[in-house]
């Protein structure tokens, strides 16, 4: 969203603006399958081994080790 103003002066007509902004939609189409739901939503939606999943996913890429026991017992509280 701070880009728009400037990528709307550089487009200078709405039908080049609009073709930049809509350009865009593929991209994050492929973006959104490749990235989980995030712990919290898939909680609260009962898909508990999903969430452990993310988490253990989390922990191994800021190099920590987490027990999938302790992070089930923790959501079904």
């Amino acid at each position: 969203m701070c880009l728009l103003p400037g990528v709307a002066y550089l487009s200078r007509s709405w039908v080049n603006l609009s073709l930049v902004v809509s350009s865009t939609v593929p991209f994050l189409l492929l973006c959104w399958r490749f990235i989980p739901e995030s712990p919290r939503w898939s909680i609260s939606r009962g898909k508990y081994d999903e969430a452990v999943t993310v988490m253990q996913l989390i922990a191994k890429k800021n190099g920590k080790t987490v027990d999938p026991n302790a992070l089930l017992a923790k959501f079904q509280v």
